[in-house]
């Protein structure tokens, strides 16, 4: 269902979004291998970026879903109605 895969992809945002958050974005180029941090924290950034985007794609398709149907029941709507007045 829709429902679900939004409610699948904001569960993936937010797990991404949460381990992006504990990153430690201070860089200590004292550190072994300051360049693995900022390869590390950017593959997290992209990561959580297309997680979020993938959940909003989600939202998108429920709110063009329902926006379907509203057309379609006020189609309906409309046709019983004229033929109620006919």
């Amino acid at each position: 269902s829709l429902l679900g895969k939004a409610l699948t992809a904001r569960d993936a945002a937010e797990a991404n979004v949460r381990a992006l958050e504990s990153f430690n974005t201070t860089l200590d180029c004292t550190a072994g291998d300051p360049a693995q941090q900022v390869a590390t924290l950017k593959t997290a950034l992209s990561t959580a970026r297309t997680s979020l985007q993938e959940y909003r794609t989600k939202l998108r398709d429920i709110v063009t879903a329902l926006k379907g149907a509203s057309t379609a029941a006020h189609a309906t709507q409309e046709t019983t109605t004229e033929e109620a007045t006919q």
